[in-house]
């Protein structure tokens, strides 16, 4: 089992620790545009670094998941996965990681009650207990309510991305015999939060099992129904004379997007059939994308530049006498 590599999201995002979520999405914006691999196609290294902001904002976004990395740090991963569909025992994996003097412990080697009272109902690692009582760990073999109900319903967690182009996972079952199975499962596009993939006769007793989906948050796109929401960044030139701005899609292409002249800052672009997708009969439909424009305020102004802003500003404050 891979140990988990020690990451500092807050040294990576370059803020504080009590940092507020503004100044938290202001600088991964920031450094979002600075490594974005379309803008930095010479330098290879620029993806890696893009893809650890996107890490980092992606938990410290997420006032749940930031709570339970600033508790566990990086062992919070193994502590979301616990009681689901998982790559193996967290639990195991906690002591593996921690080193507990150079031995191997599993679950089954542990006294259940001793664990009990260690790590019971009112326990943070509750749910975690539980989870290995139900996979029938220690010497006691107890299935309880909580047992049956780990082993007809399983969350999957997948990424934005995925749940717009469609996804697969394998997931590993137990047969009444306890001996491990491997499954394929297809994650269909278009899946939300809380939609549920049943998969007929593959629980114990030949009982249905129920993945439900959980859709993980994106920096750079909301998502609300069908439809999705982002912004760009226009020059303000741009803003006034009009022109064209390029927008990230979520199937990661980039297009120009015309934008109009005179046009306001935080005023939005709709852009039909961009958006998530619909699946209706035989085809795909999308819902829409919006894009949000926001101005781009040059942070330096030389001497011509100032010069010119102001000989316009007197130009309109003619047009308004």
């Amino acid at each position: 089992m891979k140990s988990t590599e020690s990451k500092d999201y807050y040294k990576i995002l370059g803020v504080e620790k009590k940092a507020s979520e503004a100044e938290i999405k202001k600088a991964f914006r920031k450094l979002a545009r600075q490594y974005h691999p379309d803008l930095n196609k010479n330098n290879p290294q620029s993806t890696e670094k893009f893809k650890e902001l996107n890490e980092a904002y992606e938990v410290l976004s997420d006032a749940e998941k930031r709570r339970k990395y600033d508790d566990y740090g990086m062992h919070f991963r193994d502590y979301e996965k616990v009681g689901g569909v998982n790559n193996g025992m967290p639990f195991e994996s906690f002591f593996r990681q921690n080193g507990m003097n150079g031995n191997n412990y599993e679950a089954r080697n542990i006294n259940m009650d001793d664990l009990g009272n260690m790590f019971g109902a009112n326990s943070p690692f509750g749910d975690l207990f539980n989870s290995i009582r139900s996979k029938g760990g220690g010497n006691r073999g107890v299935r309880d309510s909580v047992a049956e109900r780990d082993q007809s319903e399983y969350d999957i967690e997948i990424s934005l991305v995925e749940a717009y182009n469609g996804t697969k996972r394998t997931i590993e079952l137990l047969d009444p015999s306890g001996k491990a199975r491997r499954v394929e499962v297809a994650i269909p596009l278009g899946v939300d939060n809380g939609s549920k993939i049943r998969l007929a006769g593959l629980g114990n007793g030949g009982q249905d099992i129920y993945l439900k989906i959980k859709v993980q948050t994106q920096a750079d796109f909301e998502r609300k129904g069908i439809d999705l929401y982002t912004s760009a960044e226009v020059p303000l030139s741009t803003m006034i004379l009009g022109g064209e701005v390029q927008v990230n899609l979520l199937s990661g292409k980039r297009i120009a997007v015309r934008v109009k002249p005179h046009s306001q800052n935080g005023s939005q672009i709709r852009l039909a059939n961009l958006g998530m997708p619909v699946k209706t009969g035989n085809s795909n439909e999308h819902g829409s994308l919006y894009v949000k424009l926001i101005a781009d305020l040059p942070a330096d102004l030389s001497g011509e530049e100032k010069e010119a802003l102001e000989h316009f500003a007197q130009l309109l404050k003619r047009k308004s006498l």
